[in-house]
Formats: C-alpha cells, structure tokens, sequence
C-alpha cells in the first residue's frame, strides 16, 4: 500500500500526459479519483492505486484515468477573434501559396467544439471565396472526449455557450436527444485519439490550434511538445496558443504574424 496514493498519481498522470497537479489544486485530482472509485466500486484510492501497481491497470482503467485527469472545458468560438484571424491568415499567407488542400489541426480538441467551430468558419469564408478542399483533424488524450465530439451532438447549454442563434439555425437541427451538428460540417472533421507528449500523429498542417493546453505542463515538457508541432507545421503554417500564452523561455526560433490581436507563431524562414 502506498504512503500517499495522490502523489503517486499526480507522478502517474504527470509521466503518462505532462500535466502537473500542483499543491493548489491537488483537491481536484482527489475528486476526480473518487469519482473513478466510485465507478469501480473501490473502497478507497489505495485500493485504486494497488490497480495501477505490479502489471498495471487495464487498458479501460487506465484509459478511465486519462479521461478524469484531463480538463475538457470547452464551448464554441472561444476566443472568437481567432476564428475572424484564422480567416484573414488563410487568405494572406495560406492561399497565396495555392494549395490543393487546406489542413488544420485541433490538437487538444475536446469534445469538438473548437474543430466544429473551425469547420464553420471555414464554410462561411467558401461562400465569399473559392476555397481547395479542407481537411481538419481534431485530436485529444480523452477518449470519452472524442467519442462525445464523433457523434456531434450537444445540449441546449452547450449550443448557448459561443454559438450566435444564425449558426445554431444554419448548422444544427434540434432532435429529442439534444442539437446535431449537420452532417456536412461534421463530416469535414477527423475525430481521433492522440497524446500530445507522445503523438502519433504525422501530417503537416497550415494551420494548428493547440490553445490553453501547455499551462498543464512543466516547461521541459512544453519544449518537447512545441518542437513536435512545429515539426508538423506547413513552411506558410502558423501555430496558435490560448490567450496568454507565449513561446517566451520555451523556443527561440519563431517568427511571428500578427493578425489583429491574434499571433501566428511561424517557422524560421531560411
């Protein structure tokens, strides 16, 4: 038995996903355990640390794990001068290049409202001008995440948060089980599973959204995340971070765009 199972899994989530709970906020990490104690019908978190000993949890346990340490806050245009940016950058860097597809990348997507919201925007900007096909992964640790975000459907609160009531009647029918994203936006989205310290994912991007994610992280894991992303980033590409957050004391080699009060954060033009 553990002396302190809450610093065991503070260490466990921390080596599996880089997010840090720290002393302020280690009462949340207490909660969500017991509710996962609760749910395997445990009598306590050193019983639920005993799992994750010797040959380890189960693939389910562990994955039940991830999904209650993650904060999935979320809603619709968040921030949205970034979605009126996305527009603009689209327009003055991407599309000058003329490429044949344009791909952007949720990287800590939730349950899809940011990847939706994208989705949108960009259905809004194709009727002002002529756009190639858009391709939009959208990927988070959370598997229950991203099996909510597949199916596209949200309750009335959800659609309330960020969504204006012209984009609720344009994209959403309401049905007794809440508001569906219509298939023709919802369709333009890849939903999958990916863990940002460990991604698997390959392609390279114009445009990637990885906002309000690196404040979890210690600044080693940050580099390690930035230098994988950047990696990913088209040669035109821009980066986007939540508001407030800064490359500062994580990478030097960036150029940056300013679209409004929104930066890009770009590579290094050799």
């Amino acid at each position: 038995m553990l002396v302190n199972p809450i610093d065991f899994f503070s260490k466990y989530i921390e080596h599996e996903t880089g997010i840090i709970f720290q002393d302020s906020n280690l009462y949340q990490l207490k909660t969500r355990l017991e509710d996962i104690i609760k749910f395997e019908q445990l009598s306590s978190v050193d019983e639920l640390a005993a799992r994750f000993q010797g040959s380890g949890p189960s693939a389910a346990l562990k994955q039940r794990l991830l999904d209650h340490a993650t904060n999935n806050e979320t809603l619709f245009f968040r921030d949205p001068t970034y979605f009126t940016a996305l527009e603009s950058f689209l327009m003055r860097e991407v599309l000058l290049t003329c490429p044949s597809e344009i791909k952007i990348w949720s990287a800590a997507a939730s349950t899809g409202q940011e990847a939706l919201s994208i989705a949108m925007t960009l259905d809004e900007l194709s009727r002002k001008v002529s756009l190639p096909k858009i391709s939009i992964t959208a990927t988070d640790i959370s598997d229950k995440a991203i099996s909510k975000a597949r199916k596209g459907i949200y309750s009335d609160f959800e659609v309330m948060r960020g969504l204006s009531d012209e984009r609720k009647n344009n994209y959403f029918t309401k049905q007794p089980d809440g508001w569906h994203i219509k298939p023709h936006i919802l369709s333009k989205v890849k939903f999958g599973y990916n863990n940002l310290i460990r991604s698997n994912v390959d392609e390279t991007f114009h445009v990637i959204f990885c906002r309000n994610v690196l404040i979890y992280h210690k600044i080693e894991t940050k580099k390690k995340v930035i230098d994988s992303l950047f990696r990913q980033l088209d040669p035109v590409g821009g980066l986007l971070l939540g508001v407030g957050e800064t490359m500062l004391g994580i990478r030097d080699n960036v150029q940056t765009t300013m679209v409004g009060s929104v930066i890009f954060y770009n590579k290094t033009q050799k």
